[in-house]
């Protein structure tokens, strides 16, 4: 039998993905304030972090703000002597250690060189996300577990960091309420809000709405409206929309001619109020310093929940983000944060908007409950829903033959041409929307020819719109006009082709569900993975889609796209209005987060958390097909499942975004019901190829707060037999009797272990027939202490004494032969890391500047590909010049460059031979032509590439 030694080596890599998006506004993509940073310092020594049941005593909170002002105030000194010309805007001092500064950019080295300063943030801008919802996560029951409807929330504190809130909307009416004694927050009294301070306005807040502060731009680079923005007041209806759906009230409105009961989640709960987004431009945004700002006052002012329906898609790994710090701080001071997932869909890798993105914190995906308004209709023996748009259009109820849209021969058609007189008359008819004219064309076609109703559907639809019916339209017209799903309307087309076929149209527009759009996510949710695969982003589902919550009577703004605007209203009367978007679905929670501070007072906020999250049902649909933990997270939020849990975790998820092989988790598993319980652990995974193994199928836990309620439960997930590439998800779940399951979920990346970067071997032969085994792992993207076992051939054994292991960046814990003959390594491996300088190849700033000539260029410097003779040297090598082409970029060589090719989005870096793209641009070709005014011949075309940092003209 062959000898085989073994050497192990190991050395941390990264690997970094650079994606490219274009995205407008409506996509909320982060904006930076240029000149405008947050520079966090370290904490003052010998101050240790409290929570809040310490700081409520005052005590505690007043010694660390104090210590870290004077800290602060030092600090302001020292860097105002070295940098006479920076100014300081704002100061954090209860979740960040902070000031926002403003300061040229030149300056930020000197900055971060001074003692003290822990790290700087740029200063990003953040944009607000945008009934038969209490069913879907079962509201009405957990009510009743609280004393009922109106008691529900009592006592608990949610604040809604947004655009502000209309006070007289019947929603936040205070009828019933008495108001928290708040004579003990020394804070407050020195700190006054808008309804305490001189010159605000002390009926603006009452016994409901306790608190109301404003965060106003201080030259944050936006519009800013001095007469209208100076209140809390909501002039958009986004922040009153969202303090609705949390804990507004119950109350009976009139939408649209419908009889609606309206309540928010929590609907005995205060609500404080803190505005900072304002209208900029058409969008609702803030910048991270008000914020900010408007976190530390909330939880300074005594908030229990914080709703955060707003964000930015990231640009930065969610561990840079100045939120990181400022949640895990609200989190151990007892706060529960809530965060709407974002608006983006599956846009890119980086989809969950920040500061969603981050650990601590609830992050919520919209999903949608399938409520519409409309009327019923009935064909034979089936009945279904059809929307019916805002018009208020009243009509009998109908029984009417169905036909479908025809020209003047009688053939089908799309309804933009006329039909001829009394070809239709007396019928419902039915039309295939194609987009080719205006509905109000069609509806008149239909009248001119005698036709009674209209029902509209869209046959070329995909995905989602298949399950929503018909509903682009609005206003009044002048025969009932009703929208289908496309099965509704197709099985409407058949029965119109076998003719004598009487439908009944009911002439009562009421709230009706189409089962088909009900628990389906919502497309526009932004889904995982996250910017950083080890933290599963979204954590929980509730509905977002078309809530209809309170809303400001004429809002400035349209926002989110595509929502229904408020009703035109006389003398003042509340408004309300149909949102939809995670900024709807992050309320619900915050307001199942307030019923859950209610109902387990002494619970931390973690634990809130991972009640919530192991009790949400994982029964959201994606085009009828159940949703990924990427999608939903733990599923659709069950709130009396969460006030029932048994069970809290110390995380609420397992990921891993690099599982080379395999990967392991641990979680702490704590009983929190007061009687001692036997926990049956089943995991389940939806790659039958990926393993596990799991080393305890049950826990045995004593009752709550006792030494053995609590227990460590291991696992490891095996990914080697696992398509490469491919992401694996699963779900923890945790059976105890007849008590409902509780379960966490599971995303782990299988990694490509042909990627020599991340795992390799070899062998090699000695003229003494022996070999030498040599095994290599990088850290790519570890968050764990890895480890590796390592197998050799039946034919060999590893020959003791000959093993060693050789670690960059870390170190060995355990390197040993085990019983079965293999090998094994555990150790730590540091963290790779990677920075790019900008450097100019030719080491001039211009190619006019090394004497190249222009280059003419025909028909408009448009689908070109030419060559630039100029000797540089680039990697090393030695060119003539280079190719530029058209279609936007630039390659060191003269190579044969097509106008149409492209260069392709790739992982960098690149395991490919180098491509020599210098750099990928926008080209603007400017020209003179005989259109040009005051130009009379011919000259050269002007270049213009546009970068992602300049714009730079060559010639």
């Amino acid at each position: 039998m062959a000898k085989v030694a073994v050497r192990l080596s190991a050395y941390f890599c990264v690997a970094l993905l650079m994606c490219f998006a274009f995205m407008d506004m409506a996509r909320a993509s982060a904006k930076v304030i240029q000149g405008r940073y947050i520079v966090e310092l370290e904490p003052p020594a010998a101050v240790a972090q409290t929570t809040k049941h310490n700081m409520a005593a005052g005590k505690a909170q007043k010694h660390y703000r104090s210590m870290v002002q004077q800290q602060q105030r030092a600090f302001t000194e020292q860097i105002t002597q070295h940098i006479p010309t920076i100014s300081v805007k704002r100061r954090f001092d209860t979740l960040l250690n902070g000031l926002e500064v403003s300061l040229d950019e030149s300056e930020l080295d000197r900055v971060l060189a001074l003692p003290g300063v822990k790290r700087v943030y740029p200063v990003k801008m953040r944009y607000a996300h945008l009934d038969t919802s209490h069913q879907a996560i079962k509201s009405i029951e957990a009510w009743s577990q609280l004393g009922g409807q109106h008691e529900a929330g009592k006592g608990i504190k949610i604040a809604i960091i947004d655009s502000g809130i209309q006070p007289g909307n019947p929603m936040f009416d205070d009828t019933g309420f008495e108001a928290p004694d708040l004579s003990g927050n020394s804070w407050l009294s020195q700190n006054p809000d808008y309804c305490r301070m001189e010159g605000g306005d002390p009926d603006f807040c009452n016994n409901k709405v306790i608190i109301a502060r404003v965060f106003k731009p201080e030259d944050d680079n936006f519009a800013f409206d001095s007469a209208t923005d100076v209140s809390p007041l909501d002039t958009n209806r986004h922040g009153t929309h969202v303090a609705g759906i949390a804990a507004g009230n119950p109350i009976e409105v009139t939408f649209e001619g419908v009889d609606v009961n309206l309540s928010g989640v929590a609907p005995g709960a205060y609500l404080m109020v803190y505005k900072a987004l304002f209208d900029n431009g058409g969008i609702v945004t803030g910048s991270d310093a008000m914020l900010l700002a408007a976190l530390e006052h909330a939880v300074k002012d005594g908030a229990d929940v914080i709703n955060n329906s707003w964000g930015s898609i990231q640009d930065e790994s969610p561990e840079e983000s100045v939120y990181t710090q400022v949640f895990s701080t609200a989190e151990q001071m007892g706060v529960v944060i809530v965060n709407s997932a974002g608006n983006n869909g599956s846009l890119s890798d980086n989809a969950i908007n920040c500061p969603g993105c981050i650990e601590s914190g609830i992050t919520v995906a919209n999903s949608t409950v399938g409520r519409i308004f409309g009327h019923k209709l009935k064909i034979d023996d089936t009945e279904f829903p059809a929307y019916s748009g805002d018009t208020l259009l009243s009509f009998d109820d109908m029984q009417l033959p169905l036909s479908l849209m025809t020209n003047g021969s009688g053939e089908p058609a799309d309804g933009c041409s006329a039909a001829g007189e009394e070809t239709l008359s007396g019928m419902a008819v039915l039309v295939d929307y194609t987009n080719a004219c205006p509905l109000d064309t069609i509806v008149s076609n239909v009248a001119e020819a005698g036709g009674s109703a209209v029902l509209v559907y869209q046959d070329n639809v995909s995905d989602f719109e298949t399950l929503r019916p018909f509903n682009q339209f609005s206003g009044e017209f002048s025969l009932p006009l009703l929208g289908l799903t496309r099965a509704d309307g197709r099985m409407l087309r058949q029965k119109a082709l076998t003719q004598n076929n009487q439908i009944l149209i009911s002439g009562t527009r009421e709230a009706l569900l189409n089962q088909a759009l009900y628990n389906q996510l919502n497309p526009s949710s932004s889904v995982g993975p996250n910017l950083n695969p080890n933290v599963l982003k979204p954590d929980i589902t509730a509905p977002g889609t078309d809530i209809l919550s309170a809303a400001a009577p004429e809002p400035d703004v349209g926002f989110p796209m595509g929502s229904l605007p408020s009703p035109s209203l006389q003398d003042d009367a509340p408004a309300f209005a149909l949102i939809s978007g995670t900024s709807m679905s992050s309320p619900m929670v915050a307001g199942a987060a307030a019923l859950m501070r209610q109902a387990h007072p002494d619970w931390s906020s973690k634990q809130i958390k991972t009640a919530l999250i192991s009790t949400a049902k994982a029964e959201v649909k994606v085009n009828q097909k159940a949703a990924s933990p990427f999608e939903q997270g733990a599923g659709m939020l069950d709130i009396p499942a969460a006030m029932n849990a048994a069970l809290t975790f110390d995380s609420g998820s397992y990921a891993h975004g690099a599982c080379v092989g395999s990967c392991s988790f641990t979680n702490v598993v704590t009983n929190v019901s007061d009687i001692a319980q036997n926990w049956t652990v089943d995991i389940q995974l939806d790659d039958p190829q990926a393993s596990l193994t799991l080393q305890q199928q049950s826990l045995a836990l004593t009752g709550a707060n006792t030494p053995g309620a609590a227990a460590n439960l291991a696992f490891s997930i095996d990914t080697s037999d696992v398509e490469n590439g491919k992401w694996v998800f699963g779900r923890v779940g945790f059976r105890q009797g007849n008590s409902p399951t509780q379960q966490l979920p599971i995303a782990v990346f299988a990694n490509d272990n042909s990627d020599t970067r991340a795992l390799s071997s070899n062998l090699s032969v000695a003229q003494s027939g022996d070999l030498s085994a040599t095994t290599r792992v990088r850290n790519i993207d570890f968050v764990q202490d890895p480890s590796l076992s390592i197998s050799v051939p039946d034919f060999a054994t590893i020959i003791p004494g000959s093993i060693q292991a050789e670690v960059s960046n870390g170190q060995t814990y355990q390197l040993a032969i085990g019983d079965e003959g293999k090998l094994h390594w555990q150790g730590a491996l540091s963290a790779g890391s990677m920075s790019l300088q900008a450097t100019t190849p030719w080491n001039a700033p211009t190619l006019k500047s090394t004497g190249v000539q222009p280059v003419l260029c025909q028909d408009g410097c448009t689908r070109f590909s030419t060559r630039v003779d100029f000797p540089f040297t680039y990697h090393g090598e030695q060119y003539p010049g280079v190719t530029v082409s058209s279609n936007g970029f630039i390659v060191a060589g003269q190579i044969e460059l097509g106008p149409f090719d492209a260069n392709r989005v790739v992982e960098f870096p690149s395991e490919d031979n180098l491509n020599n793209v210098i750099a990928p641009l926008w080209p603007i070709m400017i020209c003179a032509t005989p259109m040009t005014p005051l130009i009379t011949e011919k000259v050269p075309c002007i270049l213009i590439l546009l970068t992602g940092r300049a714009n730079a003209i060559w010639w």
